[in-house]
């Protein structure tokens, strides 16, 4: 049997804050910082200092990660960062995901920039190219080349119609990308470009190189010719009309220099987005901050700088009359130059060399700007810039080291992870990546945690011993230990002490020993017990599990073994050309395997001291060497690196682990095996995950097979071994893509479908000759095709690839191909949103192919149809497109002119329109406009008594029947009518609304018809009748009952009335409209709850909760559901929790701690309402409880007298929570809303409250028996449309998922290895009825919903039905009635889809949500398990193990069936369920 393993991969990167190979960039609001960390690109909030988001691409499991080499942001939330392979691609900030990615580039991303629109930006690379990519689109627009080295910056001009660009080759080049030539070079710079940067107003390009002087140009469009003093005006060359004329297609003038105040060349430089400031920075630890003056200032600068001039030439002797004549040309042509423009403000110093830096967006009040500073030490510092000075306001490092990763060390139960560097030791949580602990320490080399995780251990370069203190961290002593480098450090395995070796020729024993640091105070400490000296400096020791073998590497490449106990030499093992670095012993004692820097690893037996296997390792010195515990399994790490795994039996290479971008140091591994950390070079520590997905040697080899391949091919798409003395032609441009091997797999794909559809078509042709001579079987459709049709299927394979690469993708298609596709295209035009991907395909075939199209007398019926329906389409999508165009324009144009301020962003607007809905609420909840609304309300009462008469007078009937009617029609005479009102009557209240009020609801009524209600009361329909007592009608008989009727209530109101509100003179009823508001069910089926919540509110994704729903008027009201994982926290019943008080208290404390991470204010109170407790309809017990808190806050809280720092109550909050377990969880709903705001919908609220339930109707799908196994696919497909809670596997746990279309990982599997099992299951835990879908005696029809609980379906084999077995665990029989003759039954699935749809609407489902013609799928899950393999928990495995262990004797398994297979068990050990 071929032995399978279980793969690592990486599953985090921390301690990288940001990365030297890219520059960091502001995001659009200015609150975070865009930094590059390796391969990633992490988002930190500047005033938290956290990294609140990382931009991570999916990377190969084999292979180099690819650093981050270029970063740049747009106005909205598009991101743009360049990798070092040439891909780019595109993030959204917010959300975290990678829109898309575009390959054009053979070498590294150095230059990024988006134009001012947003809507495309452009890409400099170390291949000498520029690529201008459409960002709508998604696509490259074409390729400019020109420049002979790297290209170091590019800038927009002229809103985007001209580029220009700066290279190594020390040009600069302006392009014209309208017709994407290039229309100027400019030359001048001594060494190269570096950067290039513009103002906002484009009036002034500056360069900087490592030349000692920055270089302006003035830009010709936006500056007249006169104000512009180019270098030949200075030099006192004529710019007449001529002058102008023979240079007409300069767009840069040279304007200037400044001298630099350092050396270092110039690495950035960078105007401010006020356009105010400029910085440069060095390639040093300087940056220079320049202020650029105003038109005005720069004037008046430039006539003192004149008079100065005409002054101390008047002074040498020059004559009055001449000087005069120069002072009245002086007054005259004041013309500025570049000092008098561009004046140096002040240098920021920084304490390392600056890597990068930013401008903030967002201007402070109190300042000029603020800068964000990229360091060389992993560190991000942040300065904000004033008038004289510059002062650092924040800095972020405390996530990474300064330096290098030298070594790392994990805690006994894997909870604690310890590094050390060049000047600190760092604790860390390993499972989340965060920092807990910074230690300010010595060079540490090596370390080691001590039992019980309170203290550690490090060996530093200067030979002394560091004892930390975690949980203080503080360092607690400092041990002169050695007089050299300690290289490494070992524990003893009884814990009592631990080794070190050092290059003082010293290996010493250590013994932990406990003294006190005070009265009750204890502290660790050590002392030497035994020493051995050694004839060379010891690298490296080893101590067996069994304490029995101490091994040392010595720096002459060989390794000594003694005893432990009595210190006598045992074995000496040589073989290694250079020093052995790292050293590890088998749990077992029966392996040693040694790492050296001539790049081998040997494998010995520890027994005789004889060499195993010597393997070729590493392409670099072998820096470490670890087994797993208890196996023979081993990792090494290199300088190459690379992290492999290797089977030290077999002494095969297992994995080859990459992902670091330098050197690694060091690495530790768990005490299970189930994880790994590398430390390295680049300052990073990788945690590498064992997952459950197994692999086989094999298999593991043919894909090293397969990537080496797959570079071979990239290497020659991209011609890297051409000719290096090629020079780029002046000013071409091309293609703005690269071929890669996606590309060619795409092409290879589309030809596949093309011969499929083929053969496809000849089948049918032959069906219908077959049809014409006699009576055939109905043609059955492909499967392979998935039933579609020739033309639809090819269809289908074309639209699946992105639309920016077909152009790529087409070129290999060969000739005959090529017309087949033309072909088809006939049929795809009449599809609509087809149109556009027919006329590109037909576009490209006709480019790549003209010649042998045009010569070809087959091809041009084809081109003659194509020709009258293409353009006929075109022209139809072009006039639709001008259309929807000029509807715009009208909308942006009536939008403006209803409103004084112009026509924004969409966005912008409606972030207005909430800040204003917030100020109206927080008006109208202020005192001081209750108190005038009161009095307003009692002016009305008094003063308008005559009105209410009038009013009166006018609701008396008329003799004849009278009906009015309120709807949309009439709806703009209501808006005109301010003084109009509608009268609802009842026995006890009477209510006043005001149309003005209620006119908003007419644009979206609340029935389909205007003149129906809703949500009637009755079966019969209300009716209105004139009152049978003549006394007359006080409107405003109590104001404050008038008033009191809640928003929601009024607005149900009003959706009544604007529905259509009927007033009818015959009957008027003295009963009232029962008005109540409209909710709607929510229920989740997958995880077991359900509530109701009213109509208006809206879902808002991501807001951490499992749901969240918001009202859209009141923001501050909201409600959602959390619930607690099963393996986590194993709750039996509510009473886990304690009473209500008590379960009150856990609530309020655990408000109270999520408030205190998101904001603090002055003063806070908080106090528990009430806490009930009751028993709902469904048997279950909930616990309510109600908590209020209020928060206080003062606008001068830095007032130096108490009089002026004044508390305001900031806002006044009632929390509600229902407690409910269920399954092993705890369920949370939690109600959040203003308290004035409760007390109006009091009734609602509570309603929402009472409406919570656990653990609704679920349905459960039986898999036993089935005939053919790709049949569960597409049960797993019905069952997770339908709502399926879980879907049972009884026997294998393997199954195919084929037909599932990805649906198989939305639903739930478990598995049984017998019906008794799944039945005791389904009956016990689940309290289910098992139902069989049988045609059997006493069966009954399904449409009758012969349902009465949670119910779990168990389906028969299609051939023979339900087994003897599988009759005796069911409850009751449903069939499906048929109405035709041509089949004796169902297949199984259609059969589970038919039942499964009865079920769901027996049991009230939600329908899902859908988007055009289709359902919204949801997010597809993480998938914890391999794939297509349903695991049971780890109790179910050892019982498993037990039966087997029992039954082996009888054989009743096969050992060569997967039931028996190891491997089977061991993953579902190692699956978290």
């Amino acid at each position: 049997m071929v032995k399978a393993y279980l793969r690592y991969e990486q599953a985090s990167s921390f301690g990288v804050i940001t990365s030297l190979e890219s520059n960091i960039s502001y995001d659009s609001t200015g609150k975070h910082v865009l930094a590059p960390a390796l391969e990633k690109v992490g988002i930190w909030h500047v005033r938290q200092g956290i990294c609140t988001k990382t931009l991570a691409p999916s990377s190969s499991r084999v292979g180099k990660s690819l650093a981050v080499t270029s970063i740049a942001s747009s106005a909205s939330t598009s991101v743009a960062v360049g990798y070092a392979d040439g891909s780019i691609r595109i993030w959204d900030s917010e959300k975290g995901t990678c829109e898309t990615t575009l390959n054009g580039h053979k070498g590294a991303v150095t230059a990024l920039r988006y134009n001012k629109a947003g809507s495309m930006f452009a890409s400099g690379s170390k291949d000498n190219d520029v690529i201008l990519w459409d960002v709508v689109g998604e696509t490259g627009l074409f390729r400019l080349r020109g420049h002979r080295d790297q290209v170091t910056d590019l800038v927009f001009l002229d809103d985007g119609k001209k580029l220009v660009t700066a290279s190594k080759d020390k040009f600069l080049r302006v392009w014209d990308l309208e017709t994407q030539h290039c229309m100027q070079i400019i030359s001048g710079h001594h060494t190269e470009v570096w950067s290039v940067d513009v103002d906002t107003e484009e009036k002034y390009l500056v360069t900087g190189s490592a030349d000692q002087e920055l270089r302006f140009y003035a830009v010709k469009q936006n500056m007249p010719h006169v104000s512009v003093v180019s270098d030949s005006n200075a030099n006192g060359v004529d710019a007449s009309g001529d002058h102008l004329t023979e240079n007409k297609w300069e767009v840069l003038i040279p304007f200037g220099e400044i001298q630099r105040q350092t050396k270092d060349r110039v690495a950035s430089v960078r105007f401010s987005n006020s356009g105010s400031l400029l910085a440069c920075q060095m390639a040093g630890k300087t940056i220079e901050i320049f202020q650029v003056l105003d038109e005005t200032e720069a004037k008046r600068k430039a006539k003192r700088r004149l008079r100065r001039k005409e002054k101390k030439s008047s002074k040498e002797g020059v004559e009055n009359g001449d000087a005069s004549n120069e002072t009245e040309k002086a007054d005259t042509v004041t013309t500025p130059t570049v000092p008098d423009v561009f004046k140096l403000l002040q240098v920021i110093r920084a304490g390392r060399k600056i890597s990068s830096f930013s401008f903030c967006p967002i201007t402070p009040k109190d300042s000029l700007a603020t800068l964000a500073l990229s360091l060389n030490n992993n560190s991000l510092e942040f300065y904000t810039l004033k008038s004289s000075e510059n002062e650092k306001t924040a800095t972020i490092e405390h996530q990474g080291h300064r330096s290098d990763v030298r070594s790392v060390a994990l805690s006994a139960d894997n909870t604690l992870l310890m590094s050390t560097s060049h000047s600190e030791v760092k604790i860390w949580n390993p499972s989340t990546g965060s920092c807990l602990r910074t230690i300010d320490s010595g060079y540490g080399i090596c370390s080691l945690i001590v039992p019980k995780s309170k203290y550690g251990i490090v060996g530093t370069k200067s030979g002394i011993l560091e004892i930390i203190d975690i949980g203080s961290a503080t360092k607690v002593e400092d041990v002169e230990a050695h007089g050299g480098t300690i290289w490494s450090i070992a524990p003893i395995p009884d814990d009592t002490g631990f080794v070190t070796v050092s290059a003082d020729h010293e290996v010493k024993f250590w013994e932990y020993q406990v003294k006190k640091a005070g009265q009750e105070a204890k502290q660790l400490t050590v002392s030497n017990v035994r020493s051995m000296k050694m004839n060379d400096d010891v690298l490296a020791v080893a101590i067996s599990p069994d304490a029995k073998h101490i091994a040392v590497a010595l720096l002459d490449s060989t390794v000594k073994v003694f005893y432990v106990d009595s210190l006598k030499f045992f074995l000496s093992l040589y073989g290694h050309k250079l020093p052995v670095m790292c050293i590890d012993i088998s749990s077992d004692g029966a392996l040693i395997v040694t790492g050296s820097q001539d790049k081998n690893i040997k494998i010995w037996g520890l027994d005789f001291g004889d060499c195993h296997k010597s393997i070729f390792a590493h392409d670099d010195s072998v820096m470490g060497v670890k087994f797993v515990r208890n196996t023979h399994y081993m990792f090494s790490i290199g300088k190459d690196r690379l992290v492999k795994y290797w089977d030290a039996d077999k002494f095969e290479l297992l994995l080859t682990l990459g992902g670091h971008h330098a050197e690694i140091w060091c690495f530790a591994v768990s005490n299970r095996g189930d994880f790994l950390v590398t430390g390295s070079h680049d300052r990073s520590m990788r945690r590498w995950d064992r997952t459950e997905e197994p692999f086989f040697l094999e298999e593991e080899k043919e894909k090293r097979l397969e990537e080496l391949f797959e570079s071979e091919i990239d290497n020659s798409a991209e011609n890297r071994h051409g000719s290096e003395e090629e020079i780029t032609e002046e000013g071409v441009t091309g293609l703005a893509k690269k071929t890669t091997v996606d590309v060619l797999s795409a092409a290879d794909s589309i030809i596949e479908a093309l011969e499929l559809a083929e053969n496809e078509k000849n089948r049918i042709t032959e069906y219908e000759e077959e049809k014409t001579r006699g009576t055939v079987p109905d043609l059955a459709p492909n499967v392979v095709m998935l039933g579609l049709s020739p033309s639809e299927f090819v269809l289908k394979t074309i639209s699946n690839e992105k639309t920016n690469d077909l152009e790529h993708i087409l070129l290999p298609l060969p000739f005959s191909d090529a017309l087949k596709l033309l072909s088809y295209m006939e049929s795809w035009s009449l599809i609509p949103e087809k149109v556009e991907l027919v006329c590109r395909i037909a576009t490209i075939v006709l480019q790549t192919h003209h010649n042998q199209l045009v010569t070809t007398p087959a091809a041009r019926p084809i081109l003659s149809v194509l020709r009258d329906i293409l353009h006929a389409k075109v022209k139809e999508s072009k006039d639709t497109i001008g259309y929807n165009l000029a509807a715009m324009d009208h909308l942006k144009q009536m939008m403006a002119s209803r409103s004084d301020a112009p026509f924004r962003d969409a966005k912008a607007k409606l972030m207005e329109i909430r800040s204003q809905q917030a100020k109206r609420m927080e008006a109208r909840l202020d005192t001081k406009t209750e108190r005038k609304r009161k009095k307003k309300q009692k002016r009305l009462e008094d003063g308008h008594e005559n009105n209410n008469k009038a009013i009166k007078q006018n609701l008396k009937w008329p003799l004849g029947k009278r009906i009015i009617t309120l709807s949309r029609k009439n709806a703009s005479s209501v808006k005109k009518n301010h003084t109009t009102f509608f009268l609802l009557c009842s026995k006890n209240m009477e209510t006043l609304i005001s149309p003005r009020s209620l006119f908003p609801l007419l644009k979206k009524p609340t029935s389909k018809s205007s003149s129906s209600f809703s949500r009637p009361v009755s079966s019969q329909s209300p009716k209105l009748t004139k009152p049978e007592s003549p006394a007359p009608i006080n409107l405003l008989t109590d104001a404050k009952q008038a008033c009191a009727v809640g928003r929601r209530r009024s607005m149900m109101m009003g959706g009544f009335l604007m529905s259509g509100l009927m007033l009818s003179e015959a009957n008027l009823p003295t009963s009232a409209f029962a008005l109540t508001p409209v909710f709607r069910e929510y229920i989740d089926t997958f995880d077991g709850y359900s509530f109701k919540y009213p109509q208006n509110w809206i879902q808002v994704r991501g807001a951490g909760a499992d749901i969240f729903f918001r009202d859209p008027i009141v923001l501050d009201e909201n409600l959602s559901v959390e619930f607690s994982s099963p393996s986590s926290s194993k709750y039996k019943s509510l009473e886990d929790l304690g009473s209500p008080e008590e379960a009150g208290k856990r609530v309020l404390r655990q408000y109270l701690t999520e408030f205190m991470s998101t904001r603090l204010g002055v003063k806070r109170e908080s106090n528990i309402l009430t806490t009930s407790s009751r028993v709902a309809d469904d048997g279950n017990l909930y616990y309510q409880v109600e908590v209020n808190i209020k928060s206080y806050a003062n606008n001068n809280e830095l007032a130096v007298m108490p009089q002026d720092r004044v508390a305001r109550l900031e806002w006044d909050r009632r929390y509600l929570a229902v407690l409910g377990v269920e399954n092993n969880r705890l369920y949370s709903l939690r109600l959040q809303t203003p308290e004035k705001v409760f007390l109006e919908e009091e009734k609602d609220l509570r309603r929402v409250m009472d409406s919570f339930r656990m653990a609704g109707y679920e349905s459960y799908v039986v898999v036993h028996n089935i005939a053919k196994r790709h049949n569960v696919g597409t049960l797993a497909r019905s069952a997770t449309a339908f709502g399926v809670t879980e879907l049972i596997l009884v026997g294998r746990r393997d199954f195919n998922a084929f037909g599932s279309h990805g649906s198989a990982s939305h639903v739930r599997f478990r598995h049984f290895h017998s019906l008794i099992e799944a039945r005791n299951y389904l009956k016990e835990e689940k309290e289910c009825d098992i139902c069989g879908v049988e045609i059997a005696e006493g069966a009954a029809q399904v449409n009758d919903h012969p349902f009465k609980r949670n119910t779990a379906f168990l389906l028969g084999n299609e051939g023979s039905g339900l087994s003897a077995k599988e009759y005796e665990i069911c409850d009751f029989f449903v069939y499906i009635p048929q109405y035709g003759c041509g089949t004796a039954s169902l297949n199984v699935t259609v059969a589970a889809s038919i039942v499964l749809h009865h079920f769901g609407v027996w049991a009230g489902f939600s329908e899902r949500v859908r988007d055009g013609s289709k359902f919204i799928v949801a997010d597809k899950p993480v998938r914890q398990g391999r794939r297509n393999f349903c695991a049971g928990t780890e109790e179910s495995i050892v019982e498993e193990r037990k039966l087997r262990k029992e039954s082996a004797e009888n054989g009743f398994f096969d050992e060569n069936g997967n039931e028996t297979s190891s491997t089977d068990l061991l993953n579902g050990l190692f699956l978290n369920e």
